[in-house]
């Protein structure tokens, strides 16, 4: 909560004003109703009746500016005490009571302590295993979570080429904590040492018509397992493939 003495005080005073406003109003308005009786009976002037008129209108006038000034007043009083805008608890302090700071400087750095999300960063290559998958683990120490897919960042990260991934718990998990994020990928998969790389594509050799074809896999990843949609029946080469060329000869061996 910043000092709020000045917001405070300004506050009180635009309130006062409001209540002065609203007394002159109504001596105002009395003055009116005993104007228009007068008139009636003959003993005051239609001028002066129209002064009586424009002196309401005036105290009206002024009442609804000394409201707005409260309002004012109010709504910068409110913005001396600063409210998290979730549930959290404070993990850092970065400013100290009594400390002059600008606006928009960080006051405190929170941690969510409800609605908790675990947060991963995965290779693009493996969104849509993600998105598949029935079944998607938090794996943290001995214990295994699982977890529901909220939602796969827009923005891919480079030069790493990830995106964000948020996911829902479905059991309690402590806020902080680090582990590794386990799915199950129901397309087919070609081990890592099948791929090779041929004009700064990695990919993987079939055999067509007794001759090597290179298969292009462009989610394929150096180091890691890939998806391929490679026909049931396809002949992939699995020795002599890092010195293959597309279209030479191959001869099959069992």
């Amino acid at each position: 909560e910043l000092d709020a003495t000045d917001h405070r005080l300004a506050r009180d005073r635009a309130r006062a004003a409001v209540q002065s406003s609203q007394a002159r109003l109504a001596l105002a308005q009395q003055q009116l109703t005993r104007a228009r009786e007068l008139v009636d009976q003959g003993f005051f002037s239609r001028e002066a009746l129209n002064a009586r008129e424009t002196d309401v209108q005036l105290a009206q006038s002024e009442l609804a500016a000394q409201r707005a000034q409260l309002a004012t007043a109010e709504h910068a009083l409110a913005k001396t005490r600063i409210n998290a805008p979730f549930d959290a608890s404070v993990k850092e302090r970065l400013a100290q009571a009594g400390e002059f700071v600008a606006a928009g400087t960080p006051l405190y750095v929170l941690t969510q302590t409800d609605a908790s999300e675990v947060s991963a960063q995965i290779a693009l290559a493996d969104v849509a295993g993600v998105r598949a998958s029935g079944q998607v683990e938090f794996v943290a120490s001995d214990r295994t979570v699982p977890l529901k897919l909220l939602r796969v960042s827009a923005t891919v990260s480079a030069p790493a080429r990830t995106v964000e991934v948020r996911l829902a718990p479905q059991q309690p998990v402590i806020v902080g904590s680090a582990g590794q994020l386990r799915w199950s990928d129901h397309r087919p998969h070609l081990p890592a040492s099948l791929l090779v790389q041929r004009a700064g594509r990695l990919g993987v050799f079939v055999v067509e018509s007794g001759k090597a074809r290179f298969v292009p896999l462009p989610q394929a990843q150096e180091g890691r397992a890939a998806a391929a949609e490679l026909a049931p029946n396809a002949l992939v080469v699995v020795g002599g493939h890092a010195a293959l060329q597309d279209g030479q000869a191959v001869t099959l061996s069992r």
